[in-house]
């Protein structure tokens, strides 16, 4: 929430907060915790110098399912989901608009909490204009066990946030064995270069238009190669022990 991107939201009420934080003394004697050297970044850039900030990536599930799911791919034809909360900083109103120019016939199922109403109207009127080969469905919220076996319904996760620590939803998607169409304000970076999928920016619709319509053409073949891709890539993220040993050191009293 201390992303550039994200206090961009509402700025005024943040920058305000964060200063009569700092004149009250909110954070003394707090230790913050960054899960990665960007966040550490953002946190003392927003907060103050002397900020005391640890680095520890999020923890995550452990259990691995070997065997993967098959889902059919046809040549223009995709099936896209979204698993995040309904307000800004996920930014789901980019992705509608982006939506609103393809050819290939697209479904886009939505799930997650109406964080925000308003934002929620303006998706809603993007929704009910899309065109006739673009189906937009919102599925409601999504019990957190359930996420996996949703996930393997679909061709491609997408979410275009505006900023993300972690994006725990991203990695359900290659624990699935699903590729995934992000955002490159996340720490999951240079996925085109490990078959997982595509990080794009978000400043650049000609950019996300793009990847949508090479997702949508993907033949069985093309597809099938980004689905085996995620199995040595989310083994080796689940079996990293340093993740461990740092979240042990962020609740040291040293």
């Amino acid at each position: 929430m201390l992303a550039q991107s994200a206090i961009g939201v509402k700025s005024f009420k943040k920058k305000l907060f964060l200063k009569l934080a700092a004149l009250l003394g909110l954070y003394r004697n707090v230790i913050f915790h960054a899960t990665n050297t960007k966040e550490k970044e953002d946190i003392i850039r927003e907060v103050g110098s002397k900020t005391v900030v640890r680095v520890a990536p999020n923890l995550h599930k452990l259990n691995f399912k070997e065997e993967t799911t098959p889902i059919e791919k046809k040549v223009n034809e995709l099936r896209l989901v979204s698993i995040a909360r309904v307000s800004p900083e996920k930014n789901l109103l980019q992705l509608l608009e982006a939506l609103s120019t393809q050819t290939e016939n697209i479904t886009l199922d939505i799930y997650g909490t109406q964080y925000n109403k308003g934002y929620w109207e303006k998706c809603k009127e993007q929704i009910d204009s899309a065109p006739v080969n673009i189906k937009i469905n919102y599925k409601g919220v999504i019990e957190p066990n359930q996420i996996e076996s949703t996930i393997e319904k679909y061709h491609f996760l997408v979410l275009l946030s505006l900023g993300e620590n972690f994006g725990h939803v991203i990695l359900e998607s290659f624990m699935a064995a699903r590729p995934v169409i992000i955002s490159n304000q996340t720490p999951w970076s240079h996925l085109i270069e490990k078959c997982l999928g595509w990080d794009i920016a978000l400043n650049s619709s000609t950019e996300i238009n793009s990847v949508l319509t090479s997702a949508a053409k993907m033949t069985q073949a093309e597809f099938d190669v980004l689905i085996n891709s995620r199995k040595n890539y989310a083994q080796t993220i689940i079996s990293d022990k340093d993740i461990i040993k740092q979240s042990v050191t962020l609740f040291s009293t040293e």
